[in-house]
């Protein structure tokens, strides 16, 4: 199968983008971790809308991973509610076994 998983997210400053990336990678949970460039995002929060700048991020990885890639997302996140948006993707099949065999995690594949 040359199934991953992308999860798009956003986090308000860079130092904070590298962190959570470099966290996620060394602990197998994603095999790669895109950081894009600052952006402004609009958006209501507690009554009000809001706008700030962000930074994008993309993780790539397996669907063994997901469940504990979520969990350890949250806990990392600065955000009370961060964006959480999981895409389903078809990949090469070299992209595809690359990222399923570095996302271990601790889990069977």
């Amino acid at each position: 199968m040359r199934t991953i998983y992308i999860v798009k997210s956003t986090l308000p400053t860079i130092e904070s983008a590298r962190d959570l990336a470099r966290i996620l990678v060394e602990e197998k949970l994603a095999a790669c971790v895109q950081i894009g460039a600052r952006m402004e995002s609009a958006y209501a929060w507690n009554g009000e809308i809001r706008i700030d700048e962000e930074y994008p991020i993309s993780i790539k990885t397996s669907a063994a991973a997901m469940e504990k890639l979520e969990a350890r997302f949250r806990e990392l996140h600065p955000y009370e509610c961060p964006q959480w948006a999981a895409i389903t993707a078809e990949a090469s099949k070299g992209y595809a076994k690359w990222v399923k065999e570095y996302c271990t995690c601790g889990v069977c594949q």
